[in-house]
């Protein structure tokens, strides 16, 4: 697990526009290009991996200067099975990140309900060791908490688990 930057980086009380990052590009698997049609093969595996984040700051010592966002999502750890970490962790964004993977917007969160979409994450349920429910069941789990509590809409709930996409629970085998 890389540094933690959340000490130096962390949240604060403006209203702050809130995402959804998807690993790689949907469509750059029909464009031809051979690592995306390989990452195509897995695309509706759990393999994608998908989490919520903001940004916190900007490490302007670096050039050029990366900004450094607060990541909400569960983690793998070599295979070792899920974990999510109960206090908030902030990670610079390498500056090809947006581009290279997909993004999904939804919306302008202020504080308050920033601190609430980390109360809920604590509380979605996952099971370290699941083969069958990864990081997108435990991420759709989190945005439907999200709807219910009329921080996210409906129609972006329904956006993002189609395009990712975001899998139902299902029973572990």
């Amino acid at each position: 697990m890389s540094t933690n930057w959340y000490p130096h980086f962390q949240d604060n009380n403006e209203i702050k526009d809130v995402y959804i990052q998807a690993a790689g590009k949907k469509d750059a698997a029909s464009s031809g290009d051979l690592m995306a049609n390989l990452f195509q093969v897995n695309w509706n595996t759990n393999s994608r991996h998908a989490f919520i984040y903001w940004i916190n700051g900007t490490i302007a010592t670096r050039n050029p200067p990366d900004r450094v966002r607060q990541v909400v999502q569960l983690e793998q750890a070599n295979n070792a099975g899920y974990f999510y970490q109960p206090f908030p962790i902030a990670k610079p964004m390498g500056q090809g990140t947006a581009s290279q993977n997909d993004q999904y917007y939804l919306g302008k969160l202020t504080r308050q309900q920033r601190d609430r979409v980390l109360f809920l994450a604590q509380r979605v349920p996952f099971n370290p060791h699941s083969r069958t429910n990864g990081c997108r069941v435990w991420l759709r789990d989190l945005l439907q908490l999200m709807v219910i509590e009329g921080i996210i809409a409906q129609q972006v709930f329904d956006h993002v688990c189609r395009d990712i996409p975001l899998p139902e629970r299902k029973p572990e085998a």
